[in-house]
């Protein structure tokens, strides 16, 4: 989770400069990619249960991971143009948005497999969510800055030099996508087939006698 959140920070953080000063175009562009992203978020949301009740929580979960990270990776080797970044992110939205729901559920699970902390482990999950966050966000920001600032970045230019702009690219897709991979590759690789239904029947508490 921190992986991935640690990649989400690097993207949307470096994702205006790539379009000012790679794409050369308009930070109303880098509006409509942002809002590409989460409409498709929500519509990954949308098919997020349907595919875990066929395949299974860590399943879902981990193949959303690694193809958000994938689809990254391949737009990064692609030319630089607004359009193909366009349908790229809002790819990696849809994924990202097939794995939200079901990261509660996994959290939950690995935290109580046997299901007898009830509901005192889906708000520790839920607090591991915001305390992930926050790390990923504090962490991320930091090293986005120390990236930009190590390719050259030039304060209030409008025009970057070549190797400025060669490191916000990277910044904006390939840090993101090894982070991706990497948590998809390795970490979720351990965690064991579940049916979300199984997954919430094992959280809940016991009706009241």
């Amino acid at each position: 989770m921190l992986l991935t959140m640690l990649g989400s920070t690097f993207l949307f953080g470096a994702l205006v400069y790539d379009v000012r000063y790679v794409l050369h175009d308009s930070d109303h562009m880098a509006g409509w990619l942002l809002g590409t992203i989460s409409l498709m978020v929500l519509v990954g949301c949308g098919l997020s249960l349907p595919l875990a009740a066929r395949w299974g929580t860590a399943p879902v979960i981990r193949g959303g991971t690694l193809a958000a990270g994938g689809v990254l990776l391949v737009e990064y080797v692609l030319p630089a143009r607004v359009e193909v970044i366009g349908v790229a992110l809002a790819l990696f939205g849809l994924c990202v948005g097939i794995c939200n729901p079901v990261c509660f559920t996994l959290l939950a699970h690995c935290m109580d497999g046997d299901g007898f902390s009830g509901t005192h482990t889906v708000g520790l999950a839920w607090a591991l969510n915001s305390t992930a966050s926050k790390m990923a966000f504090d962490i991320g920001g930091s090293l986005l800055a120390g990236v930009l600032a190590a390719s050259g970045l030039v304060g209030g230019a409008r025009m970057q030099p070549l190797h400025a702009q060669a490191g916000i690219h990277a910044g904006f897709l390939l840090v993101p996508a090894v982070l991706y991979l990497l948590a998809g590759g390795v970490v979720l690789r351990y965690f064991a087939r579940q049916n979300p239904v199984e997954a919430v029947n094992s959280t809940a508490s016991p009706p009241p006698t």
